[in-house]
Formats: structure tokens, sequence, C-alpha cells
């Protein structure tokens, strides 16, 4: 049986602590300069050392590092999902040199495909709704030890979008649908 590989091990070790799954969010997640310069690295090497020469390697670096989507310079996702009377259409566009066209697209096409409604979502407005989960959650859950007055007010006041959103994701988790 095959040893790892050193490449693989070191890239286990340096990449899976920071690395949060496969577009967990529906946008590419941007890196800092000393993280992008270690992906680079891990690139350079799987390309040019006798280490990366094998195909299983290969598979497993970037299946590992996540490489198919941490510190890419360009990429474009694709989605399709079937629905009743149509299809849903998701898209993500990420360009590392040109961060303002970074975005997402939802777009609903009916059984003809003709488009009846498009959605587009910058890469700030991505973050800000995952940000606003994570606050909301955390200060539902009460992981916040501090909680002022300003937070008990913004939280009262996303109670109704979040009981939306509880209702219509309630089949695939575990909370119970919100009532009427």
């Amino acid at each position: 049986m095959p040893r790892p590989s050193i490449v693989l091990v070191l890239l286990a070790g340096v990449m899976l602590p920071s690395c949060t799954g496969p577009l967990i969010q529906p946008m590419v997640v941007r890196l800092d300069n000393e993280k992008q310069a270690r992906v680079d690295a891990v690139w350079d090497t799987l390309v040019k050392s006798k280490e990366g020469d094998t195909r299983r390697v290969m598979l497993d670096v970037i299946a590992v590092g996540q490489l198919i989507q941490v510190g890419v310079d360009r990429a474009n996702y694709r989605a399709e999902k079937q629905v009743a009377g149509g299809v849903v259409v998701m898209e993500v566009f990420y360009d590392r040199a040109q961060p303002t066209v970074d975005r997402f697209v939802v777009e609903l096409y009916d059984g003809d495909w003709q488009l009846k409604r498009r959605e587009s979502y910058t890469r700030d407005e991505v973050e800000n709704a995952v940000q606003w989960m994570h606050r909301y959650n955390a200060l539902k859950q009460g992981d916040v030890p501090h909680v002022s007055d300003e937070d008990r007010a913004w939280m009262t006041a996303q109670e109704q979008h979040w009981e939306i959103v509880k209702k219509i994701i309630a089949p695939i988790t575990d909370d119970e649908p919100a009532s009427d």
C-alpha cells in the first residue's frame, strides 16, 4: 500500500484548520495574502514536484485542500434544481483580481425555459446574509455573554423574517416549522 506523500500530509496540517467546506455559502471565500501565498505554494509543489506526479496524489491534494475553491483565481459554479413547474439555476461568479464582479445569481425558469425571476447578489450581500444568520443564531441561543439592549431590539426586529426562513427550510432542519 502506498504511503501518503509528504505534500498530502503537510497540506492536511496546513489547510484543514482554515478551510470551511465546499461552498458553505453561495460565494467563494477570499483569502488574505498570507493564506493565498500558502495555497499558491501548495499548487507550485503539486505541479512541479515528483510527489505530485501521481494521479492519486493530485486528486487527494485537491480534495483534502479543497483546492477546487480555496485560493482559486477565477471560478464559475453552476447548479440546477428541478422544482414544481420549472428549474432553478444558481451560479457563483468569482474573480480574485476583480472582487467587484463577484456575484451569486439565482434564476427561476418555467417548464419551457422562459426566465420568470432573476436575483443577483453581490459578495457584500452574501457575506452580510451569512453574518446576519450567525449573529441572529448566537444571540438567540444565548452564545453571547452580554446582550445589549441594542442587540435585543435588533433581534426583535428580525423575528418575523427569521420565522419565514425557518418555516420554509423546516423540512431539511431539526427545527419545527413556525406556527402561522
